[in-house]
């Protein structure tokens, strides 16, 4: 069989698992055992880890499960992740789903939209409630992304970025409802740069963008880890300016006739945090992957081991914790879409956060970033992953 039809009925088989609390039924455990059998040694690694993922759900044949187990993800990276799966470190891709949906999906709304508009429910930003203008499809742009982007706990951050992007913004129509692109221009980076901070409409707002530039600690620290010759403000999507990225071997041009290349500036450095984030995640992981072993070395009380899994489990969230709010800043302060780069970072937040072995947060002010320091802001999160506990226990 074709790998991407291979790859199609796996990931059917894994959607039909969702939300059953008991085994898999005999006619969806018979098809997953034909497909692996005879199609196993092709796989790719990350329909090797999804494989293994469904497996859990199932009760195999000895052949099928010695082929499952036969299946190691060919880059270490994907070991590593297995190996803390199965310790129950990181979640399955399974369990993430379900811890993205903890709220349920009618009112899965709650942790994208901000926390201080949710007393006028779903539809605040389509029918305007927030006493600004209306965009009709908000919300199902961002629902639909979020089914999307929970069958892609596997795939590279990059793929669920650009995903989580194009279907969150694909009712986009310009001033017909009342978005700064099309559908057609979604997928663009912004063509522009400014030498200065333009002057917005109305004094309050003014004053805000003054606050913003005199109070955001958080561009010194973006500017120096991304070797900035000097830092530049970004309010809503425009730059104050922004002289290079030569630690990253960007150029960003602050003021070219040319706008294709501001726009191809944007989208490597917007690459290189991404890349950043994965690699400085996967080095944690094997770094707790090696204390796992060094501590549990010679420990065969199951109890000590658990205590000890779980203290490295712990340890290894809030570091991560810490380099999620990181890349969120980052990419929030580049601001590279022309359009929809606020409801793109969260959706992308609550996906790291899931896939990491937390739960979705709700924030009253997703905007905090902007003027607080990385410290500042994953304590920010810390409160809002309380808050979404909160909502859950009450029931809402």
């Amino acid at each position: 069989m074709e790998p991407t039809k291979v790859h199609l009925e796996l990931q059917s088989i894994f959607d039909q698992l969702e939300g059953v609390k008991e085994k898999a039924s005999e006619e969806l455990i018979d098809k997953f055992a034909s497909l692996i059998l005879e199609n196993g040694e092709c796989l790719p690694d990350d329909d090797r880890v999804l494989a293994r993922e469904i497996s859990k759900k199932m009760t195999l044949s000895d052949e099928v499960q010695a082929k499952i187990e036969s299946l190691s993800p060919g880059r270490n990276s994907l070991k590593v992740k297995v190996q803390l799966q199965e310790l129950g470190i990181l979640p399955s891709s399974i369990e993430a789903r379900e811890a993205y949906y903890g709220l349920g999906k009618e009112e899965s709304w709650r942790q994208i939209i901000d926390g201080k508009f949710h007393e006028f429910g779903p539809n605040v930003f389509d029918d305007g409630l927030h006493g600004r203008v209306k965009e009709p499809g908000y919300r199902r742009g961002i629902e639909e992304a979020g089914e999307q982007i929970c069958k892609m706990f596997d795939h590279p951050l990059m793929d669920v970025y650009l995903a989580a992007h194009k279907t969150s913004c694909s009712h986009f129509k310009g001033e017909a409802n009342a978005t700064r692109c099309d559908a057609t221009q979604i997928m663009n980076m912004r063509d522009e740069s400014f030498s200065g901070i333009p002057r917005p409409k109305g004094e309050m707002e003014w004053l805000r963008t003054l606050e913003i530039l005199n109070l955001n600690p958080v561009i010194e620290d973006i500017s120096k880890s991304y070797g900035l010759e000097s830092p530049f403000a970004q309010i809503g999507y425009f730059y104050d300016r922004l002289d290079s990225l030569e630690d990253l071997g960007v150029k960003h041009p602050r003021l070219r006739s040319d706008r294709n290349e501001n726009s191809k500036a944007l989208e490597e450095t917007m690459t290189k945090m991404i890349n950043r984030y994965e690699e400085k995640v996967e080095e944690v992981r094997q770094k707790v992957l090696e204390a796992y072993e060094t501590h549990t070395r010679g420990v065969s009380d199951p109890d000590k081991r658990a205590k000890i899994i779980d203290a490295i489990g712990q340890g290894y969230r809030k570091v991560v914790l810490k380099e999620i709010a990181q890349l969120y800043s980052e990419l929030e302060w580049l601001h590279p879409w022309i359009d929809g780069q606020g409801r793109t970072d969260i959706l992308i937040l609550n996906f790291l956060l899931c896939q990491e072995g937390f739960h979705p947060c709700v924030l009253e002010n997703p905007y905090y970033s902007y003027t607080h320091t990385v410290e500042e802001w994953t304590k920010y999160l810390e409160d809002g992953l309380e808050k979404y506990k909160a909502i859950k226990t009450m029931g809402i």
